[in-house]
């Protein structure tokens, strides 16, 4: 009897979920809106309108998804789009030709073209003025940068307009160069974090060799007042005494100051005495009191 109402509720189960699972049950790839989205990405990514065979959905979901590939195509294929893109390419200096390959899937693909070598056009004169190269160098002076004129990236200026452009990619360079040699705030920050967790001290006078020599000397005494203040920190009697006491609760540890406060004993020569101390008397406290 056991048997058979073991094999009742299973026998039942089988039922209910055959019921509940019909064949062939379409996955989310036949959703209507999911059809029209995968159509209208393939458009913007310049692929043909082939439906993905989705078998047994893809016949209904075959007008939801030509929709979506109309929509995305009168996107990828507008005059404006052709335009900016072409622009992009020429505020970069870029010579690329009209890339037929990726528009392929456009009716009137010489409209295309043309709208694209317009957009190139003004991108490349914008790229060629004096501000747009000013604007260049100063991006490259303020990262520290080499300032040497990238003439490959200018070649499609003209040779008219090439010292022109040169003579503004250096006056931009100096500005940002002169930003760069006076982020005091920064060097502060940076140095003070330094000194606070230890750390080496930072080649700072070749971080920022391209600074005159009164501007690096400037730089470099922001740099060690700001280190040592945040050194004091990490070298503090309290941060020393911390360590002591943990180091004591291990049984094979020594009243020897650890090599990490070593960068310490130049300014702070005390601390080997005080850390033995600290040790020392958290070593009794831990033992008890003698009898």
């Amino acid at each position: 009897m056991r048997y058979w109402g073991w094999m009742g509720c299973l026998f039942l189960f089988f039922l209910v979920s055959c019921a509940s699972t019909p064949p062939n049950a379409p996955s989310d790839k036949c959703d209507p809106g999911r059809a029209a989205e995968d159509g209208f990405s393939r458009a913007m990514h310049g692929q043909r309108d082939d439906l993905p065979v989705n078998d047994p959905c893809d016949e209904t979901l075959h007008k939801n998804f030509e929709e979506g590939y109309s929509r995305g195509l009168d996107r990828y294929c507008d005059a404006a789009h052709m335009e900016d893109s072409g622009r992009a390419r020429g505020l970069q200096g870029d010579a690329t030709v009209f890339p037929k390959l990726a528009y392929q899937v456009c009716p009137n693909l010489p409209a295309m073209q043309t709208f694209f070598e317009m957009g190139r056009k003004e991108g490349l004169a914008d790229f060629c003025e004096a501000n747009t190269a000013e604007l260049a160098g100063a991006a490259v002076g303020a990262k520290g940068k080499a300032g040497d004129f990238p003439a490959a990236s200018y070649q499609l200026c003209g040779e008219n307009n090439l010292g022109m452009v040169k003579t503004a990619f250096a006056r931009g360079y100096q500005r940002g160069l002169a930003i760069f040699c006076s982020k005091d705030s920064v060097i502060s920050a940076e140095a003070f974090i330094e000194g606070r967790e230890g750390a080496d001290k930072a080649d700072i006078v070749d971080q920022y060799h391209r600074c005159s020599a009164p501007l690096r000397q400037r730089i470099q005494g922001i740099y060690e007042d700001n280190y040592n203040k945040g050194l004091a920190g990490y070298c503090s009697p309290t941060a020393v005494e911390n360590d002591a006491k943990e180091a004591a609760k291990q049984s094979t540890a020594t009243g020897e100051l650890p090599e990490k406060y070593h960068r310490c004993l130049g300014r702070f020569p005390q601390i080997s005495d005080e850390y033995s101390k600290a040790f020392g008397a958290a070593g009794a406290r831990s033992a008890g009191p003698t009898k």
